[in-house]
């Protein structure tokens, strides 16, 4: 009799491996959206940055630092998903702020160097409106719906080198 265990698959011990560490990141997900969002009603943002060791740079100043290993790093698509997940099921309204600020403070953890984005756009109807996204290199995480029709005003990136 053959054993159908699950241990005895390797594709499924691969697939709940990987289905564990969502759930997990999720759940962190979860908590730091929580703590951004009472830090940016609560706080300042020049005093949120700070907390979070961002400091700004102009767009016109923005060379991509970002490491390849960083863009190919398997964190990266679950730590989106898992933003994704958390925010849509949250009980209360995650703005895009917040949900570039929880990003960040989820790659950080991770030694890897996401950059948050914040831009402003005019509607038709004259009113100005304002986005922010998160990127790392090429990607952007979270944000990335319609980030191309606003115009970068501010860009947030780690104030020191992240240690490896």
């Amino acid at each position: 009799m053959r054993d159908s265990c699950v241990s005895s698959n390797p594709e499924l011990i691969e697939a709940s491996g990987r289905s564990l560490r969502l759930w997990s990141l999720i759940f962190e997900a979860t908590i730091w959206l929580g703590l951004f969002r009472v830090a940016v009603w609560t706080l300042p943002f020049r005093r949120v940055a700070a907390l979070c060791r961002l400091v700004q740079t102009r767009p016109s100043e923005d060379p991509d630092m970002t490491p390849r290993t960083d863009v190919e790093s398997p964190w990266v698509e679950d730590i989106s998903t898992a933003l994704r997940r958390a925010a849509d099921r949250a009980p209360w309204k995650c703005s895009c702020l917040v949900r570039s600020l929880a990003g960040y403070a989820m790659l950080r953890r991770r030694h890897l160097r996401g950059v948050v984005y914040l831009g402003i756009a005019r509607r038709t109807s004259g009113e100005l409106v304002a986005h922010s996204w998160l990127g790392l290199g090429d990607l952007v995480l979270t944000g990335a719906g319609n980030h191309h029709v606003y115009s970068t005003i501010a860009i947030y990136r780690p104030a020191s080198r992240i240690p490896r």
